[in-house]
């Protein structure tokens, strides 16, 4: 976090242990704390192996020879097994916030590998820019959800544009990207969480859109798994905005 010591925002966090804060980035730093992440998981999930074998033992289920093992190692006896600091594998969340001059958002770097695996070694990835089109685009195709603030750079929006474009025609995409962003503060939200991607303003309104002709409008949030499966159709009895 270069900017924490500038952002009283990271001071409102309940779970930041001042342990976790570095103001310097490096790649073997980062390695370091997956490696310590991937060990803390790894003790959890063995953990959680090893109840679920001695509970089959109790009950005098088949054991299979990896089970077996993992009871020797413990003499067959649940006392023997250790706590771990987390009995179930915790989710992680790493934060990059104000790192685009450090180097870090490499096309091919660490970073963007991660991007690709966090859901698999369970850690959450926020990444904070002032440049959305500094940070590789296998790091934007990869993100679940994008929460992009007033740019009037063409260039951006074009770089942008390529996240919906499968669904969406660049004069279309810019109409509903520079309408979302218009109110101070506000910002276009695009939603990967849903089988069809739901772009919102802010986090509370739907954007309704319209492949063939570039109208908006907008619907408060109601239910988004329902919303996002017949965005094409929604209705307009709210009202616009």
């Amino acid at each position: 976090f270069p900017s924490h010591d500038t952002n009283e925002l990271w001071n409102t966090l309940n779970n930041l242990d001042p342990q976790d804060i570095h103001e310097d980035y490096s790649d073997s730093l980062l390695l370091d704390i997956l490696e310590d992440i991937d060990a803390v998981r790894k003790e959890a999930i063995n953990y959680q192996k090893c109840l679920k074998a001695y509970k089959k033992y109790i009950a005098n289920q088949d054991l299979t020879p990896k089970e077996l093992m993992l009871l020797y190692k413990i003499d067959f006896n649940i006392e023997n097994l250790p706590e771990p600091e987390y009995k179930t594998p915790p989710v992680n969340t790493i934060i990059l916030d104000d790192l685009i001059c450090s180097g870090v958002y490499k096309q091919n770097g660490l970073v963007s590998n991660l991007s690709v695996k966090n859901r698999h070694k369970m850690i959450n990835l926020f990444i904070l820019a002032q440049a959305a089109n500094q940070i590789p685009k296998v790091v934007r195709l990869q993100a679940r959800l994008l929460l992009i603030y007033r740019y009037n750079s063409k260039n951006i929006i074009e770089d942008l544009w390529d996240l919906v474009a499968g669904v969406l025609g660049p004069e279309t995409f810019e109409k509903i990207y520079f309408e979302a962003t218009d109110e101070k503060y506000s910002f276009l939200t695009i939603d990967n969480t849903h089988k069809d991607i739901v772009l919102k303003q802010n986090l509370d309104y739907i954007i309704h859109f319209e492949k063939e002709a570039p109208s908006i409008r907008r619907r408060k949030k109601k239910d988004n798994a329902e919303l996002s499966k017949n965005k094409n159709n929604i209705d307009n009895k709210d009202g616009d905005k």
